[in-house]
């Protein structure tokens, strides 16, 4: 049986999308089961136009009982925190050990801020390299031990939207790597990967899968 992965969202489903894209391309040992939004959004409509279960539940610290009990129901074994806000503490206790999230810096550094705004600041403060971040969710914001992380050097000279694709591409990569060796897969290992003519590096190695260095693949996630 196939390990189920929920998806808490509140944007486009970037990652949503890209994970969706691999489980129809490889006869892989996870699937993603359901989507849960705070809000309607990109993902939500993703889901929808693709029949994956979702639901719209509006959650907070202080309003938790029904996420919690739709979490209960799904009983996922991983479930990816792409939410626009943070999770309650009694959430986190009963979930911590399948609650993970993608952050793009390298934590610590520019913890706390959602999306692409760390880049944003990296970029504002002259920052000589930027990567993303794999980690459990813990009771503090973006401070649960990290799982893996990937690094590249960013220069003065580079348009914002390339880094912007750079790191999200990097990211759905670190989060397919976790997943990967969370599931014990086999694939050849590779420390160094060029992502838009840049190197970018990866701990742990990445699991190399083909589609990866295919531009078809990541327009369609665009779209």
């Amino acid at each position: 049986m196939k390990k189920k992965i929920v998806f808490l969202v509140s944007g486009n489903g970037g990652n949503l999308k890209f994970l969706y894209y691999l489980t129809q391309l490889y006869s892989l040992p996870f699937e993603i089961s359901y989507v849960i939004g705070d809000r309607h959004c990109g993902a939500i409509d993703f889901s929808e136009q693709n029949k994956i279960n979702f639901a719209l539940i509006d959650f907070n610290q202080n309003n938790d009982l029904k996420l919690i009990e739709q979490l209960k129901r799904i009983n996922p074994d991983y479930i990816i925190t792409n939410v626009h806000k943070i999770l309650s503490e009694n959430t986190v206790n009963q979930y911590k050990t399948k609650l993970i999230n993608l952050h793009y810096s390298l934590l610590p550094s520019f913890s706390g801020l959602i999306g692409m705004k760390p880049v944003d600041l990296s970029i504002e403060k002259n920052v000589r390299f930027i990567g993303t971040t794999v980690h459990y969710v813990n009771k503090k914001v973006d401070n649960g031990k990290i799982i893996g992380q990937n690094i590249f050097e960013l220069t003065n000279d580079e348009e914002k939207h390339l880094v912007y694709d750079r790191i999200f591409r990097s990211g759905a990569l670190n989060l397919w790597n976790t997943l990967a060796y969370k599931e014990s897969l086999i694939y050849k290992k590779i420390k160094t990967v060029n992502i838009l003519n840049k190197q970018v590096i990866f701990s742990p190695e990445l699991l190399e899968l083909e589609e990866f260095y295919n531009d078809i693949f990541w327009m369609q996630i665009k779209v």
